[in-house]
């Protein structure tokens, strides 16, 4: 049997705290699969939302943030991304798919 992947490095997640799923309104935790792709899974065992793809969401939770607020999203220095997300937002909910985001902003 393979050993388990290592556990998440948390900076690598951009929507950590933030992204909600929206079956069971459980926060999504940072996980990573056995091949290493990176993902944010429902702590919930039933839910029907086991695993969305890291990427993909914040691709789409970065461009909404950046339609949104234009003039400081591209003066944000990558590092600090994640602090601009969260004080713009209290959560990203998770909707009928994973691309189907509805966010909550804090503005």
């Amino acid at each position: 049997m393979p050993p388990d992947p290592s556990p998440p490095d948390p900076d690598r997640y951009l929507l950590r705290g933030l992204l909600i799923c929206g079956t069971c309104g459980e926060p999504m935790r940072p996980a990573a699969t056995a091949t290493g792709a990176r993902t944010y899974v429902c702590p919930t065992s039933a839910c029907t939302w086991p695993a969305v793809p890291a990427a993909d969401v914040e691709q789409l939770a970065r461009a909404r943030y950046t339609a949104r607020h234009e003039a400081t999203a591209t003066r944000t220095p990558r590092d600090r991304r994640r602090d601009a997300l969260v004080d713009a937002l209290t959560a990203i909910t998770v909707g009928v798919s994973w691309i189907n985001l509805h966010y909550t902003w804090r503005d």
